[in-house]
């Protein structure tokens, strides 16, 4: 009887992994807890150092003059949208692990606009003038937890 070379077996193993990961989001989920939060934060968002390619069937994009990025305010525009940050959509859908992980990589600032836009009052739960990032992240995750919590205990 043939052996099987080592390399091959791992590859087979990994690559059924890969396959229940796809189909299953919480395997995939369990299989991430395995990792340190800051490991899966640089695999979510890759530093390439490599320019972007452009493809080949469109021109080149050109860079023509400047817009002025500041409004009639005098504050500089913001693109953040606290709207796709809805805490409980991300607690349901992340759960509380990668959840805090996503959360990680905004500012305190844009985390304090997410509290604004659902009306959250996590001053509340903060007890704090001036919260840092830690309290407004932990915050977050509180309410959301205690919302799933009570809307499933209502369902049922």
């Amino acid at each position: 009887m043939k052996e099987v070379p080592a390399h091959e077996i791992l590859e087979k193993f990994f690559q059924t992994i890969v396959e229940e990961a796809k189909t299953n989001p919480a395997f995939a989920k369990h299989m991430l807890s395995a990792f340190p939060e800051n490991l899966i934060a640089k695999i979510e968002q890759p530093q390439s150092t490599e320019p972007e390619k452009q493809p080949e069937n469109q021109p080149a994009k050109t860079t023509g003059p400047k817009e002025n990025t500041k409004a009639k305010t005098g504050r500089q525009a913001d693109s953040f949208d606290p709207k796709a940050y809805n805490p409980v959509v991300l607690y349901r859908n992340l759960g509380e692990d990668l959840m805090r992980v996503r959360l990680n990589k905004l500012t305190a600032a844009n985390l304090k606009k997410i509290d604004r836009a659902f009306q959250l009052k996590l001053a509340k739960l903060i007890d704090k003038k001036s919260p840092t990032k830690p309290d407004l992240i932990k915050a977050l995750i509180t309410f959301a937890k205690a919302y799933d919590t009570q809307r499933k205990g209502a369902a049922g």
